[in-house]
């Protein structure tokens, strides 16, 4: 199965994982403009293997698209409130 990496940019925006545990992620992100960073807990789900336009994708890691914030992923401004978050989503 493929996973996310560790990190990874996406939309101009730079993903690091500060802390894992099973399917939840802490992540730090920031823009590649910007010079302060926020934080996102996410839960992971998993696409099936599947045909793309006529190609093979194996079965892998999904990070949350933009419509599944408040239920696979939360963002905030601050660390403490992060790891709170996944602190709660880990027990």
């Amino acid at each position: 199965m493929k996973t996310i990496p560790d990190a990874f940019t996406r939309n101009g925006f730079r993903h690091h994982i500060l802390h894992r545990n099973g399917d939840v992620l802490l992540v730090q992100r920031q823009h590649e403009d910007v010079s302060k960073p926020h934080w996102e807990v996410v839960r992971l789900r998993v696409n099936a293997e599947r045909m793309l336009e006529g190609r093979l994708c194996e079965e892998g890691e999904r990070y949350p698209g933009p419509e599944d914030w408040g239920i696979y992923g939360w963002t905030y401004s601050d660390l403490e409130s992060a790891k709170a978050k996944f602190n709660s989503l880990t027990k």
